[in-house]
């Protein structure tokens, strides 16, 4: 109950004074499916976006920070990772977003990329 009455007070918060006035680490407002399924045309795109001041983004796969490549770009200005041309087993895995400014960070919740059920 204690962190439902938090929660409101930030969003609260957010709507009088703006996210940018509260010196807070950023508050990620994308909703993922828990799974997504690479298809044969091995296309995916994910945003994660947050608010609360500047905002930079990294994301994650298995637990190592994704560098980019020709097969899967994330971009840290726009939080949007980007899976495509190539399917390989090393794009499967648990994503995760993290989202930071000068206050702090905040994980996103954990999203399995798979490959489709024959």
């Amino acid at each position: 109950m204690e962190l439902e009455e938090n929660m409101l007070i930030v969003f609260v918060a957010n709507i009088l004074l703006g996210a940018h006035c509260l010196h807070l680490p950023p508050t990620i407002s994308s909703v993922f499916q828990s799974e997504y399924f690479l298809n044969d045309s091995c296309y995916l795109s994910l945003r994660c976006h947050g608010i609360n001041d500047v905002i930079s983004y990294s994301w994650y796969l298995n637990g190592s920070q994704i560098k980019d490549n020709t097969e899967i770009v994330a971009n840290k200005n726009t939080g949007e990772l980007l899976i495509s041309k190539i399917c390989t087993y090393q794009l499967l895995g648990m994503f995760y977003c993290i989202a930071e400014n000068k206050y702090g960070s905040t994980v996103s919740p954990f999203v399995k990329i798979s490959e489709p059920d024959n």
